[in-house]
């Protein structure tokens, strides 16, 4: 789970944006929209972005994205001097010559932690990594660039075992000493990575679709083990899209075998059952929720952190609607699933399915850098409806329409 996203001088994030999953004092949707964390503290089990065009929300996806695959990448992918793929806010001099900065703050193993990031297209400035075990913070290990000396200075605390100083030479300017302490074998720190391999989910509009949580294949093995089959059918029976089976179909010759998938449907006229090919007879948005049902499973069975840009894309509202409140059910989502979506959807911003801290915005500020901000900044009423007021324009992050003319 995760419990705070934030990020600085990362493209049209000039200034630092923070995503704060924490529940507040409301009690709307208490039982079914939060989970209790600690003794203290809840946490939503999602939340929904909203703004304009070009105001930055996929942005945000953009940055955890970043975060996550260098963190899984850093020490294998780089060379010794290579440059690090990083986007600064270029509409100022300044913030390109300035690290951007990435921090999350997450569960594992039951244990909270807080990582955080800052460099350069050229060089880890720092890396910092914090557990609270019992609510007692611990420094692991904290590494911070000495402009004077041209040197880092590290700190590994006494609840950090290791290798430390073999893993302090191996690390790359460019590289994380995470990952690097992993790749040489930090026990300790293998879990964290996991982490952010396994249980982290980013699906990006116009990026790559991470192939083992999210892909048509997993879909497939649900299909094919008997005893998780019956979630397929009954996860696409429940989103009504009209198709009462779906058969694997093998095509081909050992070695080659390709399988294809039908859906059958009932015919109107006798009662017979008529065959589909999924991928010719289908729409766009079944043939979508269908590569993506496995993953959608997979994230509510295990209890994963999913990231998703434009949730309805090809998607009917009262799908996307669907699939927020598998999310939001304590019987579907029992190990406490968490789902982070941007979207245009209006009509979501309903007081019967979102509470008011479940609820943010992205804007371009006069600056043209994007800021992120809550509904609750707004102290919105109980009960308030938030889509009509969002339209009127009270919360801001809307596009502002010009007159256009052919003269």
């Amino acid at each position: 789970m995760i419990l705070q996203f934030s990020v600085k001088n990362f493209r049209s994030f000039e200034k630092e944006g923070v995503l704060d999953l924490s529940a507040g004092k409301g009690s709307e949707l208490r039982d079914s929209n939060t989970f209790e964390f600690s003794k203290n503290q809840h946490l939503v089990r999602s939340a929904v972005i909203y703004g304009p065009n070009a105001g930055g929300k996929s942005n945000l996806i953009k940055a955890v994205y970043f975060l996550q695959q260098f963190v899984l990448a850093s020490s294998t992918a780089y060379q010794e001097k290579q440059k690090i793929p990083l986007q600064p806010f270029k509409l100022n001099a300044k913030s390109q010559n300035e690290p951007s900065e990435f921090s999350i703050d997450f569960v594992c193993n039951d244990v909270r932690f807080t990582y955080h990031v800052a460099l350069t297209e050229d060089q880890i400035i720092s890396e910092e990594l914090y557990a609270y075990p019992k609510n007692y913070r611990q420094t692991w290990f904290t590494r911070k660039w000495n402009p004077s000396s041209k040197a880092y200075d590290w700190y590994q605390g006494p609840s950090f075992k290791g290798e430390h100083k073999v893993w302090e030479q191996m690390t790359r300017a460019n590289a994380l000493y995470l990952s690097t302490a992993v790749q040489f074998n930090s026990e300790q720190l293998k879990p964290i990575f996991l982490w952010f391999r396994d249980q982290l989910v980013i699906l990006l509009k116009n990026g790559p679709l991470q192939e083992v949580n999210f892909n048509l294949d997993l879909t497939i093995q649900f299909l094919k083990d008997p005893n998780t089959a019956p979630l397929i059918h009954k996860f696409m029976e429940c989103a009504d899209v009209g198709i009462e089976i779906y058969h694997l179909i093998e095509k081909g010759e050992t070695p080659i075998k390709t399988i294809a998938v039908g859906t059958q449907h009932k015919m109107n006229d006798i009662d017979q059952r008529v065959l589909f090919d999924l991928l010719m007879d289908e729409s766009e948005g079944t043939q979508r929720l269908f590569w993506q049902a496995g993953g959608w499973l997979k994230s509510l069975r295990e209890g994963l952190v999913l990231f998703v840009d434009e949730l309805d894309l090809h998607l009917h509202p009262n799908i996307v609607r669907y699939l927020i409140e598998l999310f939001h059910s304590p019987k579907t989502n029992k190990k406490n699933a968490q789902l982070i979506f941007t979207t245009h959807d209006t009509s979501l911003l309903d007081s019967n399915l979102f509470r008011r801290d479940q609820v943010w915005f992205v804007q371009k500020d006069e600056q043209q850098g994007s800021r992120l901000y809550s509904l609750l900044d707004f102290k919105p009423r109980k009960g308030e409806a938030i889509g009509k007021g969002y339209l009127q324009g009270r919360y801001g992050a809307l596009p502002f329409i010009g007159k256009f003319r052919f003269s």
